[in-house]
């Protein structure tokens, strides 16, 4: 029996989950027990149209056809660039692309000494590792006093990906199997996978800022193996962070279709991902007390298919006349299925969305400030969007059962 499995029974036997097949322990049956959203879990998948994943011929039945039953599908969700980690950094910090986040960082270089912040609080210039005047949710919460981890697929497998000297050296009693990045002003060794290790740091947007990987013990403490971590923290409401961010490998995220370890991947792999872990997390304590499940992609299939954007976002980046999606505006339309006992199943949203949309409703679950171009719109939180120009929060077309209350935030 696998590390995994083991850690799923110890989680059912420890949490009393063996009622998983009663109607309350799927998406959104029963009606939420609480008032308000407590406990949010992202996952992350890569590179893949909306046609082709909720379309009628979709690959991914378990994605494209049988989750959205269970929860709200958002038909009208948008990527904000190309190619994947202008994505990931908008989500947890509003930033839009620069063109070395828009070529993924092949090397790790840090933005120059000084950089500008503009008025939409936007760092001016290209770079990769954000430095420690650009904030990301993981501040938010941290100032907070709100608990949070990613969780990452693969990661520290294979040490010698990272920095062979560093891992040499490493001390750590975990290893590096947790906060695994590169070193900057070198190239990012895990741009491909290997047999071993299929983590791409690219995919995990908490590497990229100075407020995370400079304190080595709290970057240890929030930026973990998923194998290693995950079913364990999923025991109790107590030990389930309020936020987690979820990224599978390339090869169970859909990015490879032919996987470095011999297995499919593509659509196939995201299938074979989600029916493993949808279902720990929604029968666990934490989700079941006020839990919301996302699950969304970073873009589209590529810039060659479909950079089109909703929500008004910008049409350059810097100050080159580049556009976030190269060939338009943004990342594309992907989509994106909810489940959350706020949720009544079989929902659909046309309302448009991107991910500031995303970042924004997550700043209001938690109470905290909008960052960069999250704080664009002006629609406040549980307020239905009357205005496609702007990124809007989630509202009662998403929360169908039940609108959560927000707590009170602070300004921007």
């Amino acid at each position: 029996m696998s590390r995994f499995w083991y850690g799923v029974l110890a989680m059912l036997l420890a949490g009393g989950l063996a009622a998983c097949g009663s109607s309350d322990s799927v998406g959104g049956s029963g009606g939420p027990k609480a008032d308000s959203i407590g406990h949010v879990f992202v996952i992350v998948l890569e590179n893949k149209s909306y046609d082709l994943t909720f379309g009628a011929d979709t690959e991914a039945p378990y994605l494209g056809q049988t989750l959205p039953t269970m929860g709200a599908l958002l038909e009208e969700y948008y990527g904000i660039g190309h190619n994947s980690l202008d994505n990931y950094i908008a989500m947890i910090s509003g930033q839009g692309p620069n063109v070395s986040t828009q070529a993924d960082c092949p090397t790790l270089s840090d933005f120059a000494t000084g950089a500008v912040v503009n008025s939409n609080g936007q760092i001016v210039g290209a770079g990769c590792i954000y430095p420690t005047n650009i904030a990301s949710i993981a501040d938010e919460f941290r100032s907070a006093g709100i608990s949070w981890k990613g969780y990452m697929q693969d990661m520290g497998n294979d040490p010698s990906r990272y920095d062979p000297a560093l891992a040499a050296s490493d001390t750590r009693p975990q290893g590096p199997r947790t906060c695994g990045h590169g070193t900057i002003g070198r190239i990012d060794q895990t741009q491909s996978a290997t047999a071993t290790d299929q983590y791409a740091t690219r995919h995990d947007p908490f590497m990229y800022f100075h407020n995370i990987i400079d304190d080595q013990t709290y970057c240890d403490e929030h930026v973990v193996n998923l194998d290693d971590a995950f079913v364990d923290d999923l025991k109790s409401t107590d030990t389930t962070p309020a936020f987690s961010f979820i990224t599978p490998n390339l090869c169970d995220d859909g990015h490879d279709a032919n996987c470095a370890d011999g297995t499919v991947g593509g659509l196939t792999g995201i299938d074979r991902f989600l029916k493993q872990w949808v279902p720990v997390i929604l029968n666990s304590p934490a989700y079941k007390k006020d839990g919301l499940l996302i699950i969304t992609y970073d873009e589209s299939t590529g810039f060659t298919d479909d950079s089109t954007a909703c929500c008004g976002e910008s049409g350059t980046i810097s100050q080159l006349f580049l556009q976030p999606g190269i060939t338009g505006p943004g990342g594309g339309r992907v989509g994106a299925v909810l489940i959350s006992p706020f949720i009544t199943p079989g929902t659909v949203s046309t309302l448009p969305y991107n991910h500031y949309s995303l970042l924004r409703s997550i700043s209001d679950i938690f109470g905290v400030a909008y960052l960069g171009h999250a704080a664009d719109g002006d629609t406040a939180a549980g307020t239905d969007c009357d205005n496609e120009t702007q990124p809007c929060s989630f509202g009662s077309d998403v929360y169908s059962a039940k609108m959560p209350v927000f707590p009170a935030r602070p300004a921007s």
